[in-house]
């Protein structure tokens, strides 16, 4: 329950000057600063050598970014994909996926053994963005031990 009251949005900076000046329970912050100010779902999907990597919705909110992920191996060797392998590039900024302390999501297993599949969210920070802005995101080179396997970067373009 929110027992103060902000007058001057002007001085507060982040979201734990935000908690402080309201007195805020730890609960009150997902409906007020976690709750996405945009959501697009996505159908993206990339594959490589029976492993696929599919992006399934974007949610903005003015404490993260968060990016639905489902990632694939229908093959008999085992692969590791980390969420610190993902990245975003957009206006000239490139952001890495980030611990955030508040709201609880998913994260997706790592290492994918054959014949299995994991879904997640990667978060990164706010972003800077507008619509009609391109978000790349990129997902480097899968790890595996089929030497006969060469990987390439995932890369997908999603339109605001």
């Amino acid at each position: 329950m929110i027992k103060g009251e902000l007058t001057d949005v002007d001085k507060v900076e982040g979201v734990h000057t935000l908690v402080e000046v309201l007195e805020l329970n730890v609960g009150d912050l997902d409906t007020i600063v976690l709750k996405p100010y945009a959501t697009k779902t996505l159908d993206l999907k990339q594959e490589q050598f029976d492993h696929s990597v599919s992006l399934e919705k974007l949610e903005l909110s003015y404490y993260d970014t968060r990016i639905y992920v489902k990632l694939e191996n229908n093959s008999d060797a085992v692969y590791k994909v980390y969420a610190t392998d993902v990245s975003i590039n957009v206006n000239g900024k490139t952001y890495k996926e980030h611990y955030a302390m508040y709201g609880e999501y998913p994260a997706f297993k790592p290492k994918l053994e054959a014949h299995s599949s994991t879904e997640g969210v990667i978060r990164f920070d706010v972003l800077d963005v507008k619509a009609g802005d391109v978000i790349e995101v990129i997902i480097e080179k899968p790890y595996t031990e089929a030497y006969d396997v060469q990987f390439k970067e995932y890369r997908f373009e999603i339109e605001l």
